[in-house]
């Protein structure tokens, strides 16, 4: 596994089992670089997608920046992550039992 930035899929080489897009979290963070709109990187719930070794985990935060994500998830000891898209919107959220 591991965490490239393109532009499009056909930039990459060789087979590909699964892909998905989003910002990129570890092992690089460079919003103005990948034109991310402020509105991503605003403080809300953010979702994303990680790996260690041969596990691949979603996670989801409570309301941060999204450099505060990144850092939860470097603490996590993931060695590649990328923001998914939604964040907060992809989430479902439970609260008093409604």
């Amino acid at each position: 596994m591991e965490v490239k930035r393109i532009n499009n899929i056909g930039q990459v080489k060789g087979p590909i089992d699964w892909a998905i897009g989003g910002v990129g979290l570890i092992p690089w963070y460079d919003p103005k670089l990948e034109q991310v709109p402020d509105d991503i990187l605003r403080t809300t719930r953010h979702t994303g997608i990680g790996f260690k070794g041969d596990r691949v985990y979603l996670v989801v935060s409570d309301r941060c920046s999204m450099v505060d994500f990144r850092h939860k998830l470097k603490a996590l000891g993931l060695e590649g992550a990328i923001a998914l898209d939604g964040g907060g919107s992809s989430q479902m959220l439970w609260e008093k039992g409604q």
